[in-house]
């Protein structure tokens, strides 16, 4: 099985990402794969992220190792390493200054979460993948547009060096994949291939974009006895799947378990199509 390095789970709020990402670290883990499996505690200094608390749990329970990147962290890590000492760097990490300057400039958060994917994944001689839950599509599509401005604002220098190498990670063939999810209504999918179009603008990243959560596996059961308003709900699914089906990268069907263990047991199988 062909993997990535690095696999970006992107899309609307709502679409499934966090459980979907969970399953796809399960799969490769069952596969023998090393796997870590990434949510953002944060996207400001002092910030808190309930979505990365509830990733935490999912993964504890299955057993995959899941990192909860923390901001603050992060950042004096990061300052450490190019000061050459860690007491230094969380000294300037607390002065308020620092501290407005990390929260004000846009995207910078996401040059130091990355830098500290990378190292891990360079540090494990490329055997880990790493699998990161994404915010939402904004933020996705923010995280790789900020990483290119700040190569081009700063010509030279550390964070110019920096955002190099993390560039050429992630445009490396093979290295990146981003998983778009939606769901199957026709303002979702449209909304999904924008945003392809959008990092596709940026480098050649592998992106696919995926339907979540189609009652499509259930046609005859909800044609023969199913609600008014499900039959309708149905026929627009069938009709926006035909009609990207050949864009479609997959088509994750909907789990009638009620059990988050049984859901995803009953999904964990389905993401080889989404490697």
């Amino acid at each position: 099985m062909q993997t990535k390095n690095f696999y970006v789970f992107t899309g609307k709020g709502g679409v499934g990402k966090t459980t979907l990402s969970v399953a796809f670290a399960k799969y490769l883990q069952d596969h023998g794969k090393k796997v870590l499996h990434i949510s953002f505690k944060n996207q400001a200094l002092d910030e808190q992220s309930f979505e990365s608390n509830e990733a935490e749990e999912i993964c504890k329970e299955l057993g995959i190792n899941h990192m909860n990147l923390d901001l603050s962290v992060s950042a004096v890590e990061y300052m450490g390493k190019k000061l050459g000492s860690k007491t230094i760097a969380s000294w300037i990490a607390k002065a308020p200054f620092f501290r407005a300057l990390i929260n004000m400039i846009p995207g910078f958060n996401y040059l130091i979460y990355l830098g500290k994917i990378f190292e891990m994944i360079h540090e494990s001689n490329d055997e880990l993948i790493c699998i990161l839950d994404s915010p939402s599509s904004g933020h996705a599509l923010t995280m790789m547009e900020s990483t290119q401005n700040f190569r081009d604002i700063f010509q030279s220098g550390m964070v110019f060096e920096d955002t190099n190498k993390m560039l050429n990670l992630l445009y490396k063939p093979g290295f990146t994949q981003m998983s778009i999810l939606a769901i199957p209504t026709e303002m979702a999918i449209h909304e999904a291939f924008e945003l392809k179009e959008d990092i596709d603008k940026l480098g050649k990243i592998e992106t696919k974009v995926f339907s979540n959560n189609s009652y499509k596996k259930y046609q005859q059961s909800i044609e023969e006895k199913g609600p008014e308003f499900l039959q309708n709900k149905l026929k627009q699914e069938i009709k926006v799947l035909a009609e990207y089906q050949d864009q479609l990268s997959a088509d994750i069907p909907h789990s009638i378990q009620t059990n988050r263990h049984e859901i995803l047991s009953e999904i964990v199988p389905l993401m080889k199509n989404l490697v």
